[in-house]
């Protein structure tokens, strides 16, 4: 018997078998599946393709004025669908998917046959449904009847079910590959940060200088991976300590003497909510984008000292709190995982807007993170 190797896939779908591709080890570099080599491939208990010699229709590539089938003799690899009584395949070139049938071990494999065509070289478009018939004829049951045939889709969900009815009717049970195109995965991560954060605050039509601080911070993600890994739904959230103050001395009346101190002490609970694309260099190694909405609670407020002259060569303290608010922001980020498991990440988050009123607190952050998953 002819040893099965395993091998390594690149993260893609197996929809079109010329464009996948493998490598024997971690090592090696990835090559392109060739039908000389290889008689069968899969993954174990998901995906299964065959090579098989088939009659397969080549008209549905271009536009044809008949509604009769072009066929010519082709090797292709065949993706198993069902196997049984009646076993049930498929082949998509890149263009078009066509479904194939199969009763009975060692018999022709057939092409189900489904055309669109111009009507008498006009515009009208006419369909051949000749597969309906050809599977009324094969898969005769007393549980089918004509009715069950006549408004079948050429679409895998309605041909897989009715073969199953008719494999269930012979008393045999149907294995079916690629139930799902895809299996979701959830990834879950820890995260440190490192963030320089700019605070400054717009108050009576006067601007204070930006302060940039740098705060530490860190928190959780968790990630849905689809699209066989190239992309993913992510939401985390991290924790934030930010102390400072932004100063402003003189306004429009008094440019000298007047100074403004505003000092925001708060701790934010920051969510975000986003996709990711993944760009793979390797199996376990890649770079990715990702872009975000962004909530932020903070708890604390704005301290605001105003200090000025009282005309005797004194100087007078007043003191107001104001309460900042819950906000709105954008996020993006950049980054590289090595071995699916330790990342390292830019992100860049929008202005927030910490007040609720006239004036402005505007708070930004840029992040430096080192990222661990955990599965």
């Amino acid at each position: 018997m002819m040893k099965k190797p395993t091998v390594y896939f690149k993260n893609m779908s197996f929809k079109d078998p010329s464009l996948v591709k493998f490598k024997f080890n971690e090592d090696s570099d990835f090559q392109l599946l060739k039908v000389d080599d290889i008689i069968e491939f899969g993954i174990e208990g998901d995906s299964k393709f065959i090579k098989k010699k088939v009659n397969i229709d080549e008209s549905l590539n271009y536009e044809s004025y008949s509604k009769d089938p072009i066929f010519i003799s082709k090797v292709l690899f065949l993706n198993v669908i069902v196997e049984g009584p009646c076993n049930l395949y498929s082949h998509y070139d890149g263009n078009k998917t066509r479904f194939f049938y199969q009763v009975g071990e060692g018999t022709e494999i057939v092409q189900l046959i489904y055309k669109k065509f111009h009507l008498n070289e006009t515009n009208v478009i006419k369909e051949n449904n000749e597969f309906r018939n050809q599977l009324n004829t094969i898969l005769k049951c007393d549980e089918l009847t004509f009715n069950d045939f006549i408004k079948l889709k050429y679409v895998r969900n309605d041909i897989e079910k009715i073969v199953q009815r008719f494999n269930l009717c012979q008393g045999k049970s149907s294995k079916v590959f690629g139930e799902k195109t895809e299996k979701i995965k959830f990834k879950y991560s820890v995260f440190a940060l490192a963030n320089q954060s700019n605070f400054s605050v717009y108050y009576n039509y006067e601007d204070s200088e930006k302060l940039t601080k740098t705060n530490f911070g860190g928190g959780a993600e968790i990630a849905m991976v689809f699209s066989y890994g190239k992309s993913e739904v992510f939401f985390r959230g991290d924790l934030e300590q930010y102390s400072g103050s932004s100063k402003h001395i003189g306004n429009q009346n008094n440019p000298v003497n007047e100074r403004s101190d505003f000092t925001l002490e708060s701790t934010f609970l920051n969510f975000n909510l986003g996709y990711r694309h993944n760009f793979f260099i390797s199996s376990k190694n890649k770079i990715f984008l990702d872009a975000s909405m962004g909530y932020s609670t903070p708890s604390g407020d704005i301290k605001y000292n105003l200090r000025y002259p009282n005309g005797t060569g004194q100087y007078l303290t007043e003191t107001f709190l104001f309460e900042i608010s819950n906000s709105f922001f954008l996020n993006f980020g950049v980054g590289y995982v090595f071995n699916d498991k330790f990342g390292i990440e830019i992100r860049k988050d929008t202005n927030r807007d910490l007040l609720l009123n006239s004036d402005k607190a505007t708070f930004s952050r840029v992040s430096l993170g080192l990222k661990y998953t955990i599965n």
